[in-house]
């Protein structure tokens, strides 16, 4: 029997083959891929993203081919240590070039060749993206000849796009001095950094559950966990490793959950017998004990020391006519009446209050957490429903926005395990709950997140979808008045359709991609030409549809504020015709207009345009 059958798991979870469906959101991984993605949709010629060996650069850039591949025609480099003649040759085989009609031509010829194919490639608005994996072996001569591919470009963008991936030596290289002008044109830079102690249960939790484990199950308790981090320091790669072997040694042991003699199996088959004990897990020490035990009684009796040592408070008390001390603790000979204090007027039946006791009061509730509405929701209309995370504390709180203000309406006891943004929790047409997020809509949606986090809030609210919001207490400042601006840019948009003006009706669309995702798991990209063409057969056959929308909730990404979702109620109506549902529309800030001049402080103007949009049709 396989380990895998023994726990229940559908295929290994801690493989290290770069397989998509594992990738785990973390904040870097996170912040790499929309780094990788920005780059591509922009003008933006040369990347560099570097890392630690193992920590997740490959899976990234596959990860990224996954989302674009409709709109991206890779080529992909594992062997850095290729020649200039031979880079451009693997370039035009990927594109479809037949190399060996070009293999006795100069480089001068295949690089017009190159030129050529490019252009096609343009008109079919796809992008042609170059990657270079382990970028750091890279020869001093293909380092050059990738400077002068990134001069191809037409009027309007480059015809090639670049990005190396490396360790840290990459930047190193770059900031040689024969390598400044590449260095220059490097206009996105990005290092990815080690898991976080909560990122690593999460990414180990993330992977199991992928694998189909039982998620009733704890495989890992926290104290294995704190050990693996502590090991592994963050490292993806690490940790699987790991983990695959842990698991191997419980499996052999015939045990379902890891122990403290599987892991020093595991770390010892990894890097020897004493990987383990430098942990300081393996064998207790009986002399850290006795430290630790003389220690605290040492602590101990300095205290006691210092309060007899201390001038003790002393508590008047009157009753009646009669004046006495209460004294807990008294110095030896002190003097009686030096320690009565100063009376002041009072109710014979008064009891004065202790002062210490009044400022430990204060203290405990200057601490309390001070649980607020996330500022990211800068719309929403009275009865709404949202649920606010904080990401680093993890308090998970449902919120109900009233006339003026939110109310809380209940605390959720759970760990949270996904990074900051905004999530939609519903139930679909089977009243089976889920989780979407649309930039890591080809994960899995968490089906053991959202049926606990369902079963919490089910019987508060009858909603069919929540926006849950998770940020931190390091957000950025946020202008109220983009609430207004969004929910005004909805408007417009219903009357722009409604008062079939078409044109205007498009200009509030992105001007390259719209992505129609549906809870079935599907979703469809389309091109500005498509989205234009079936926006175009809807209109035709719109003379008597009417278009409505409730009041929407409108939020911010904390992820990255230049994006933004709108959740409302949407009906579609004619005489032979309605729909009815919910539609979650995602709006992402872009840029109108370059500088005039660049001597003037005239800004970019930016305005919010659709490039997503979720429906849930309701009966």
């Amino acid at each position: 029997m396989a380990y895998e059958d023994f726990f229940g798991f559908n295929e290994k979870p801690f493989r290290l083959s770069p397989d998509v469906e594992f990738f785990f959101p973390s904040n870097t991984h996170r912040e790499a891929l929309h780094n990788l993605i920005y780059s591509i949709r922009s003008d933006e010629a040369f990347v560099q993203i570097t890392g630690e060996p193992g920590i997740g650069k490959t899976l990234t850039l596959r990860t990224l081919l996954y989302k674009l591949k409709k709109n991206v025609k890779p080529v992909i480099i594992f062997d850095p240590s290729i020649e200039p003649d031979e880079l451009i040759r693997i370039i035009l085989r990927e594109l479809g070039i037949d190399i060996n009609k070009n293999a006795n031509k100069s480089k001068e010829v295949m690089l017009r060749v190159l030129f050529n194919c490019l252009i096609e490639i343009l008109r079919k608005n796809i992008n042609v993206v170059v990657m270079i994996d382990e970028a750091q072996n890279l020869k001093d001569e293909t380092l050059e000849q990738l400077r002068l591919l990134s001069n191809l470009e037409t009027e309007k963008q480059k015809m090639i796009k670049i990005i190396l991936l490396g360790q840290p030596e990459l930047e190193d290289k770059l900031l040689r001095y024969e390598f400044r002008q590449i260095y220059q044109r490097i206009t996105l830079r990005y290092i990815m950094k080690p898991l976080s102690k909560k990122d690593m249960s999460s990414y180990i939790l993330h992977r199991l559950n992928i694998a189909g484990a039982n998620m009733h199950y704890t495989y890992f308790s926290p104290k294995i966990l704190k050990y693996i981090y502590k090991y592994s320091k963050g490292v993806p790669r690490t940790i699987n490793i790991i983990c695959e072997r842990s698991l191997m040694a419980a499996f052999a042991d015939n045990k379902r959950i890891v122990e403290k003699r599987h892991l020093k199996k595991a770390m010892e088959s990894i890097s020897g017998k004493n990987s383990y004990e430098k942990l300081n897990i393996y064998k207790s020490s009986k002399l850290t004990l006795l430290l630790l035990s003389l220690l605290l009684l040492s602590t101990i009796i300095l205290i006691y020391y210092n309060i007899i040592n201390f001038n003790t408070i002393k508590y008047t008390n009157k009753i009646g006519n009669d004046t006495y001390i209460d004294k807990a603790i008294s110095p030896p000979k002190l003097n009686k009446s030096k320690a009565v204090r100063q009376k002041k007027p009072e109710s014979s039946m008064s009891i004065p209050q202790k002062p210490d006791i009044i400022q430990k009061e204060k203290i405990v509730k200057e601490n309390e957490p001070v649980i607020q509405v996330p500022k990211e929701i800068v719309y929403s209309r009275p009865g709404t429903f949202f649920i606010a995370i904080d990401s680093i504390d993890q308090n998970i709180i449902l919120w109900q926005k009233t006339t003026d203000k939110s109310k809380q309406i209940k605390r959720i006891n759970m760990i949270w395990p996904l990074s900051n943004g905004i999530y939609l929790l519903g139930r679909n047409l089977k009243n089976q709950p889920f989780i979407f997020n649309p930039d890591f809509f080809s994960s899995e949606m968490y089906n053991w997140l959202s049926i606990k986090l369902w079963d919490e809030i089910n019987k508060l609210t009858s909603e069919v979808v929540i926006p849950v919001v998770v940020s931190s207490n390091d957000t950025n400042l946020i202008d109220k008045k983009i609430g207004k601006t969004i929910k005004t840019k909805l408007d417009s948009w219903i009357k722009a359709f409604n008062g079939r003006d078409f044109a205007k009706y498009m200009d509030f669309f992105h001007k390259k991609y719209f992505t129609f995702f549906y809870p079935s798991k599907e979703k469809k990209v389309l091109t500005r030409e498509d989205l234009y063409a079936h926006e175009e057969k809807i209109f035709n056959k719109s003379n008597d549809i009417i278009f409505n929308i409730s009041d929407p909730i409108c939020i911010l990404d904390p992820a990255n504020n230049s994006n933004a979702v709108c959740i409302f109620y949407q009906r579609i109506s004619s005489k032979q015709f309605l729909q009815y549902g919910i539609v979650a529309l995602y709006l992402t800030k872009v840029k109108i207009n370059e500088f005039m001049n660049q001597s003037t402080n005239q800004q970019l103007e930016t305005d919010w345009k659709f490039y997503a949009k979720l429906w849930l049709e309701l009966k």
